[in-house]
This record gives structure tokens, C-alpha cells and sequence, in this order.
């Protein structure tokens, strides 16, 4: 569990919850914890941890030390990653542009240019028939679709970028 506190960093229990302890205190995996603050731990090595932030950062040692799995320091907004339960080298690690997935570990990551993934932080309709869907994308551009369609949908994109409020 990441604190976002004056105290805070990577807490850690072994028993379900009833004790916990500091395992780190580095900044680089609890900084801004209201944004990011997820952490995932590999379902077959309890001591390998990862935890997104402006880069994804893992751990083998139950958290105390942490170097760069994927990004650069002032990167993209690494959220949350998941970790196939049945075989760990494969994950899918979501960020602002949508999802990027290995098969091997983290050596190689997919690009998000080439699946229809994105984050969206806004979603609205207009009043047109058939009606259409806009969304807000963070750190991206927004795009708008019509919400029915006989072929496949596009997605087109509009004048405004960043975070729609």
C-alpha cells in the first residue's frame, strides 16, 4: 500500500492486513500517491513489486529498493499494471495514451499507436441522430465519434487537446 503523507512510502503487511511496515520511503514510487499510488506484486514471487508512476518502477526485493522497469523520470503517467496470475512475464501497463503490453517480461513493450486504446477523462453526446460521443484524453488530443455506425467506429479528432474539465 503506497501513504501519500509527510510520513509516507510503501507500506507492507504478510498478514492480511493486521500489521503493517514501512518497506521504503522513496519519493520516486509515493510521490503525488492521490494520482498514481497503485502498486502490484507479481502473483508468483511476492518480493517482486512494481509501482507506476511518471516511470513504472520494480522492486525484487519486497519493496525496500526500486530501479526503472519502464519510462524516463518526467515520462508518461504510468497508472496501473496487471500481471497475468498464470504467467507473470506477461502484463498490460496502462498510461495516459491508453495500454501497452509485454509477453516477456518488460525486455519489449507494444506501442499504443497501434491498438485502439486511450484514456479518457470526459466522455459526453450531442443531440444529433444518430448521436455522437466525444471524449477528453489526457495529455492527448480529444475525438469524437458517431455512436452508430453499419462499419467500424473512427474515431475523429477535434480542435481541443489536453484534459477537458
Amino acid at each position: 500500500m503506497i501513504v501519500d503523507a509527510k510520513e509516507g512510502g510503501l507500506f507492507r503487511s504478510d498478514n492480511g492486513g493486521q500489521n503493517w511496515q514501512r518497506v521504503s520511503n522513496d519519493r520516486r514510487i509515493w510521490q503525488r500517491g492521490w494520482y498514481f499510488g497503485e502498486v502490484s506484486v507479481d502473483p508468483k514471487d511476492p518480493d517482486t513489486v512494481y509501482a507506476p508512476n511518471t516511470t513504472t518502477y520494480q522492486s525484487h526485493d519486497g519493496g525496500k529498493t526500486f530501479t526503472a522497469f519502464k519510462g524516463a523520470p518526467g515520462g508518461d503517467d504510468y497508472h496501473e499494471l496487471w500481471i497475468d496470475p498464470d504467467e507473470p512475464r506477461r502484463m498490460i501497463l496502462s498510461c495516459d495514451q491508453g495500454a501497452i503490453v509485454t509477453r516477456n517480461g518488460g525486455e519489449t513493450w507494444s506501442s499504443w499507436f497501434n491498438q485502439p486504446t486511450a484514456q479518457f477523462y470526459h466522455v459526453v453526446t450531442d443531440n444529433q441522430f444518430p448521436y455522437w460521443v466525444y471524449g477528453a484524453q489526457q495529455d492527448s488530443n480529444s475525438v469524437a465519434c458517431m455512436a452508430r455506425s453499419r462499419t467500424a467506429i473512427r474515431w475523429q479528432r477535434q480542435a481541443a487537446a489536453g484534459t477537458a474539465r
